[in-house]
């Protein structure tokens, strides 16, 4: 998530930082894939290699879960706040699928 603030907030120029000149929804959705194989690739370890049958470790994998779910629903609602009411003609098809089925 680092990498996504940086990029959207690179302005020098802008009191915030916000750097109106990027393509948030490029970002937004190259962010959402990052963080989705990042998910993909600890769940697999952790469920691999650790008692999924332990309610303390269920719980924790619950919780990361919805951390790595949390990090995809901001980086998609900032491609959206900006691209979507920023621009004309923008197609809502790519952003409304991926929040569907967040990881």
């Amino acid at each position: 998530m680092a990498g996504f603030i940086a990029k959207v907030y690179s302005d020098p120029h802008h009191p915030m930082g916000l750097n109106k000149e990027v393509d948030f929804q490029e970002i937004a959705i190259a962010t959402d894939d990052k963080i989705q194989a990042l998910c993909e690739t600890w769940m697999g370890t952790i469920h691999e290699k650790t008692d999924m049958n332990d309610p303390q470790n269920a719980f924790r994998t619950g919780l990361l879960r919805l951390a790595y779910s949390y990090s995809r629903l901001i980086a998609l609602s900032y491609g959206i706040q900006y691209a979507f009411g920023k621009v004309e003609g923008k197609d809502e098809g790519p952003f409304l699928e991926r929040v569907c089925v967040l990881c």
